[in-house]
């Protein structure tokens, strides 16, 4: 298959990105490189330096790759730094993550892994977690950040109502 990962020079897409070339998966990595280095990046993959705000260079990469599906891991993750610059958080992981959505609409692509947290979810009534399952934030996701991903898994879940195929994968 081939795969776009974003966020792929970070360490969770990076790592995701060695797994599916081993398993013999084509892989482009866009990344801007806010919070990650060149050096981390995979060798046998592709690679775009891009940021999410950037939707012509979005849609012009899905439409050159046609690709099997898109793993989204660019999202910044550190909760402190959140509330000391929200509109750098609200910006790359909430309107990025919309404006990843638009650009797959646009271009016909319908396969997306959301990398989200399960700090939305609290303390969880069951496990596994569901997609379905309340919403029940812990202390953690009350920060900007915490707030940006639950918006971001928002997006996410209406537009899996509307044809794309989400699945959403959660670390703690």
């Amino acid at each position: 298959m081939k795969i776009l990962v974003t966020g792929g020079a970070g360490y969770i897409g990076g790592t995701v990105s060695r797994v599916l070339m081993d398993g013999g998966h084509s892989v482009t990595i866009y990344d801007n490189f806010c919070h990650s280095m060149r050096s981390a990046l995979p060798e046998r993959a592709q690679f775009i330096e891009g940021d999410l705000a950037d939707r012509p260079l979005l849609e012009e990469t899905l439409d050159q790759g046609k690709f099997d599906g898109i793993m989204h891991f660019a999202a910044l993750i550190e909760a402190g730094e959140s509330m000391q610059k929200p509109q750098i958080y609200f910006r790359n992981n909430t309107a990025g993550t919309l404006t990843l959505l638009e650009a797959m609409t646009a271009t016909g692509h319908n396969r997306l892994v959301f990398s989200s947290t399960a700090a939305c979810y609290g303390e969880p009534e069951k496990k596994p977690i569901t997609e379905d399952a309340k919403l029940q934030p812990t202390n953690a996701e009350r920060t900007i950040w915490g707030r940006g991903m639950r918006r971001s898994f928002g997006i996410t879940r209406r537009g899996s109502r509307s044809g794309c195929f989400i699945s959403v994968t959660r670390g703690r």
